[in-house]
């Protein structure tokens, strides 16, 4: 077998935990599909890694490259670094869903939050979609490193209430309203739900508990999916450990 790649004489830290150890690794059709002694085996490309580590691509579970990874899509230094997957839409911050002519709000929100200048943003991101799909399929038209993304509370109050998210509470309707856009975003490819619990003067920081945790019980009704909270939690571990029953309750 003439495999595309291999990886020579590296040494390899495979995520497991357990010890580095001196190995090669084969690719073929862009998947591992060994890793053992493959010296002298034909191959298209043969890198010999010999004196650096050779692993599998880091993930960043928190990050907040969400309009940048619209026109880089190497995310910056992170895939010098190797990572190869980044998750965004953390702390209820998303830039998607929007609706048509809002997007400029979102891009506002971003360059306040993460003190990225306002004209930087609106010369590199060009909002055209609505939905969190559209959104995904946007970034796969500039595929480079992998983005995952969670469906943000700030970014649906906004879709639903308009100006009033960031100044009243939720109604029941506009509650379930939002509740479908997590449902729908899931079902699009998001991997859960976001938000920040603390006064921040943004849509994820007015509604009180009920509200907030609320959207938890999307994810357990589709039995997948991940809750990611930013901001502490009053009381330390004690508090943080009621908060984790109560969206284990929420989610089953």
């Amino acid at each position: 077998m003439a495999y595309d790649l291999l990886i020579n004489n590296g040494r390899v830290v495979d995520g497991s935990g357990e010890p580095a150890f001196q190995a090669d690794v084969a690719v073929h059709q862009g998947k591992i599909v060994g890793v053992g002694k493959y010296k002298g085996a034909a191959a298209k490309r043969v890198i010999d890694a010999e004196g650096r580590v050779v692993a599998p691509g880091f993930i960043d579970h928190h990050t907040h490259f969400d309009p940048q990874a619209v026109w880089d899509p190497y995310c910056g230094s992170w895939v010098h670094n190797g990572h190869t997957t980044v998750i965004v839409g953390q702390c209820g911050q998303v830039i998607a869903p929007v609706r048509p002519g809002d997007g400029e709000w979102y891009l506002e929100f971003f360059s306040d939050a993460e003190q990225i200048p306002l004209p930087v943003l609106k010369a590199g991101v060009d909002v055209t979609w609505e939905s969190v799909g559209d959104y995904l399929n946007a970034l796969g038209k500039k595929r480079g490193i992998n983005v995952g993304t969670l469906v943000g509370h700030s970014g649906i109050r906004r879709y639903v209430m308009g100006e009033a998210a960031s100044e009243r509470e939720a109604t029941s309707e506009e509650m379930a309203a939002m509740k479908s856009l997590i449902r729908e975003g899931m079902c699009d490819g998001a991997l859960g739900f976001s938000t920040a619990p603390k006064d921040r003067g943004d849509p994820a920081g007015v509604p009180d508990d009920a509200e907030r945790w609320a959207p938890a019980s999307v994810p357990g009704e589709l039995g997948t999916g991940v809750f990611q909270g930013a901001g502490g939690t009053p009381g330390g571990t004690k508090a943080t450990r009621a908060v984790a029953r109560e969206l284990a309750a929420r989610t089953g």
